[in-house]
């Protein structure tokens, strides 16, 4: 709610399954724009998801006034180069039909 400080009354007055869905939806924002942060990444480029924001201050800095800014993802290069880690090998980060605790998960 802190989100939408012009219209938290009209939030606090929602239907609560309407706003759970109405949030799904934001959340689904998420999905494109975690896919320009891994295209980004390929090309060298970093980045960082910046999602406490007062959404309305940011559509009105940008232009976008009327659109429901909910995510701004910042990118950039490093201020050093960092070489390529090497990749895990697939039996180190998978594991099938039972838990190994030499598997990613520990």
């Amino acid at each position: 709610m802190k989100r939408f400080p012009g219209i938290h009354d009209e939030l606090q007055k929602i239907d609560r399954n309407l706003y759970a869905i109405v949030n799904m939806e934001e959340h689904q924002t998420k999905i494109p724009g975690e896919h320009m942060v891994l295209a980004a990444l390929e090309y060298g480029i970093y980045s960082t998801w910046i999602s406490s924001i007062d959404c309305e201050a940011v559509g009105k800095l940008i232009g976008a006034e009327g659109y429901l800014v909910t995510n701004v993802i910042a990118f950039g290069y490093p201020g050093y180069q960092k070489g390529p880690t090497p990749k895990k090998e697939l039996n180190d980060i998978t594991f099938t039909n039972h838990f190994s605790k030499s598997g990613l998960l520990l």
